[in-house]
């Protein structure tokens, strides 16, 4: 599961997990693929024009491949969600995806800035703790939450985390008295 060298000394795991392949797949690429499909439907046309007119079609492929790996993303979310692990601790919460491109985001818990819990009776749920890269939609940026994303017993695991925070609120409190 966790890599053991990402626990710090003194430091005790709380809770471990992994996420559900398919519902990270589908929670992370909810944005890409309905944009992706636009796209790529309308770089296929106006390559498909540019070939009746007789002019060069060529320009439309990077628009092509780009649209193309926007409507595949959830094959590559899927490929993530093996090789990502979370874990909470008594100072932190971990999200450590291995293998290809990996990453580690590590939040301290004083800097946990809410806890958004969103459970599902029909399976994995969320428990949302930080703020992804911001999108913008128009009408300025709206950033996506993220965290422990396509987890079992979402609710379990956010009442953890919501007590981990309190007791690191209260032990940080206790030190400035």
């Amino acid at each position: 599961m966790i890599d053991p060298s990402l626990i710090d000394p003194g430091e005790q795991l709380i809770w471990q997990g992994k996420p559900y392949p398919i519902r990270y797949a589908l929670r992370k690429a909810a944005y890409t693929v309905p944009f992706g499909i636009f796209f790529f439907g309308l770089s296929l046309s106006g390559m498909y024009s540019a070939y009746m007119a007789g002019n060069s079609w060529m320009f439309a492929i990077p628009f092509v491949i780009v649209g193309a790996c926007m409507v595949l993303s959830p094959a590559w979310y899927l490929f993530r969600a093996t090789t990502t692990t979370y874990a909470l601790t008594d100072r932190r919460a971990i999200i450590d995806i291995s293998g290809l491109f990996p990453r580690r985001t590590s939040v301290p818990l004083n800097q946990v800035p809410f806890v958004d819990v969103r459970s599902s009776n029909e399976g994995p749920g969320h428990v949302l703790f930080q703020e992804a890269a911001p999108y913008d939609r128009g009408g300025g940026d709206l950033a996506q939450r993220d965290g422990f994303v396509a987890i079992a017993d979402a609710a379990k695991v956010g009442q953890m985390l919501r007590g981990a925070v309190q007791s690191g609120c209260l032990f940080s409190m206790g030190n400035l008295a």
